[in-house]
């Protein structure tokens, strides 16, 4: 059942957030979001498509529920041109979420580091979200937006400026940056350190926790291990999209196995209890999934291989305390054997791939030696098999 909701935007209102990046988690999430509660909303982007479509029309999320799936429409925001002098419009919001690739976060160094000048001199609070993927970030970009302020702003900011971790659980899927229809899955919200200078407690899919920073590892493995795992299984079958992958018997057997070991493996390890660790893991399913690409989630296969990432580390733990490690061999093989043209990390593995066989390649790229013998055979065993299977 699809049900049609027109957003409307109240002009007094209190709350300002700026949003660094209008893709799609910055508009089918962030921006649906505070929208709905309410605050004024502006969007900032660099790609000058992103920024017309916005300035030209309204964008549609198309929001999938545990129990529905309807569309909003959402209109009243600004949009602004990151290669303008934003300074000052940047610098009366209250709120700052950055939704950007980690690699291009520090080119924010010099504008965020004006906007905390401002608050410092205006003595008013700041909070900056930093939502990506990666972890361990929040202090070099707090050290790096200081590199641009003198030695008693320094002293002053964290009376005024808080940078706090978000853990991305929220999914959205659009067919490009720019595309002004957003599916976002609404069936788990994403979660944030807790703010001590803005409230945003009416926001709906973003809860607080007190736990961000060891929660995101662990959602690295918990949810977005399994993700990668029907990702690559879904290639090696021919699939294109993640909805025929968890669809799939074949894909289903590796991607559950490796949700299965791996809660275990990281209960034990870390000492956490279930129930936050459900929070991070496998979510729930809409009544209608999201179309999302199976490219979209392979992609940059050298990072996701790497050893403290969502396969290899789990794998490791697995053979450490004596656990089945099978299905993270087999998700790592599949992993091995992604192939996209238009994917330089895809290109680069298999390159060296081809001329220095897998074990060389384990040992270079997820940092696997002769302490992990095992698995590294019990990884090759599968990608022979799968590769003559292909």
């Amino acid at each position: 059942m699809k049900l049609e909701l027109k957003g409307y935007v109240l002009m007094s209102r209190k709350n300002r957030i700026a949003i660094l990046g209008a893709g799609r988690l910055g508009k089918g999430f962030l921006g649906a979001e505070f929208l709905n509660a309410g605050w004024n909303v502006d969007f900032y982007d660099i790609d000058k498509k992103v920024i017309d479509n916005l300035k030209n029309s309204e964008f549609t999320v198309d929001i999938h529920t545990p129990y529905q799936t309807y569309k909003k429409k959402y209109s009243g925001y600004g949009v602004y041109d990151v290669n303008d002098d934003i300074s000052k419009p940047l610098s009366e919001a209250n709120v700052i979420a950055i939704d950007t690739y980690p690699q291009d976060i520090y080119m924010l160094y010099p504008l965020l580091g004006k906007v905390a000048k401002d608050k410092l001199t205006q003595k008013k609070r700041l909070s900056i979200l930093v939502f990506t993927n990666k972890t361990n970030l929040i202090l070099s970009i707090t050290e790096g937006i200081k590199n641009y302020l003198n030695e008693f702003e320094n002293k002053e900011f964290d009376t005024y400026v808080e940078v706090k971790d978000a853990i991305i659980i929220r999914s959205t899927f659009a067919q490009s940056n720019s595309a002004l229809e957003v599916q976002s899955l609404a069936v788990t919200d994403s979660i944030i350190e807790k703010l001590a200078y803005n409230d945003i407690s009416n926001i709906s899919g973003i809860c607080e926790s007190d736990d961000v920073h060891r929660l995101k590892l662990m959602k690295l493995f918990t949810l977005n291990g399994p993700h990668a795992a029907y990702a690559y299984s879904g290639f090696y079958c021919g699939l294109e999209t993640m909805n025929e992958a968890e669809l799939n018997p074949f894909c289903q057997d590796v991607a559950l196995g490796v949700a299965k070991i791996t809660k275990r493996v990281i209960l034990n390890e870390y000492k956490l209890k279930e129930a936050d660790l459900n929070r991070i893991s496998i979510s729930n399913l809409a009544k209608d999934p999201i179309l999302d690409s199976i490219k979209r989630v392979a992609c940059n296969p050298i990072r996701k291989l790497a050893y403290n990432d969502r396969l290899v580390y789990p794998a490791v733990l697995a053979l450490q305390q004596g656990e089945n490690y099978d299905f993270h061999a087999k998700a790592i093989a599949l992993g091995l054997l992604y192939v996209d043209e238009t994917d330089e990390e895809a290109l680069e593995l298999q390159a060296y791939l081809k001329n220095n066989g897998i074990r060389e390649t384990l040992k270079r790229y997820s940092q696997l030696n002769e302490t992990h013998d095992m698995l590294i055979r019990k990884i090759m065993y599968f990608y022979e098999g799968l590769k003559k299977r292909r």
